[in-house]
């Protein structure tokens, strides 16, 4: 079949083409990603590293989860089992009771801690997502099952956190921390009101207080999660080999 003859099918009788000026686009999204992750799953191993760390960055759409969908041991071996392996290595090197803004600058960057309405003064974590930040959160959706509970747990703990920050927020503005200075007012739940930024950055001497919330926790579960499923890919893969060993001998 002639090229012109075959676009023109996918345009007037199968409609997933559509003209946009010189240029042929799908008709719908999903298309789109439903292709792009079968293109995945057919490309040389070697050739994948780069692009799915490409992939992992577009939280928009589900090329991912498709092509794990797809080939989960390809880029299990490819991508997944690396990629833990790497980022294994950096964390068992940091010591979270005494190190845990290197911890928290490894996997995420540069982060800042969020206060505002409705609960006065609450903790949380906004960043700009570093790579390991990415590989995180995609290890969370394909791999639910291994972070789910650890996750749940966390967002029911939390909670409990606000005294804490709300406590160590008016002992950095004692102490006279810089980040508080010429920044709105806010009213605490405690009813006393406090000057505070909508954000500040999080620094090392925060690490102090943080020790003391839930997050603390989270991360030393978040840990063992990663170290936990490094080990359960890594079997599963030397199994799969072994098989595959024995029926091509």
């Amino acid at each position: 079949m002639a090229v012109e003859d075959f676009s023109k099918d996918l345009i007037e009788s199968v409609c997933i083409l559509q003209r946009d000026g010189l240029n042929l686009t799908f008709t719908h999204r999903s298309f789109q990603e439903y292709f792009s992750a079968l293109f995945i799953t057919r490309t040389p191993s070697a050739s994948l590293v780069p692009l799915l760390d490409q992939i992992c960055r577009r939280t928009e759409d589900h090329v991912m989860a498709m092509a794990f969908d797809m080939n989960r041991n390809l880029i299990e071996k490819s991508w997944v089992i690396p990629k833990l392996r790497e980022l294994n290595a950096k964390i068992d090197k940091i010591d979270l009771e005494t190190d845990m803004f290197d911890y928290l600058e490894c996997l995420y960057g540069r982060l800042r801690l969020v206060f505002g309405p409705p609960h006065g003064v609450s903790i949380f974590m906004k960043t700009d997502r570093a790579p390991n930040a990415h590989l995180l959160f995609t290890l969370y959706d394909l791999y639910s099952s291994n972070f789910g509970t650890m996750r749940s747990r966390f967002r029911r703990e939390r909670k409990a956190d606000v005294p804490i920050v709300e406590r160590a927020i008016r002992g950095l503005i004692s102490e006279g921390d810089i980040r508080f200075k010429e920044v709105p007012e806010l009213t605490l739940r405690s009813k006393r009101r406090v000057r505070t930024d909508s954000e500040i950055p999080f620094e090392r001497e925060d690490t102090l207080w943080f020790r003391e919330t839930s997050h603390f926790m989270y991360f030393v579960n978040q840990k063992k999660a990663l170290k936990k499923l490094l080990s359960e890919l890594e079997q599963s893969s030397a199994k799969r080999e072994a098989i595959l060993g024995k029926l091509f001998q």
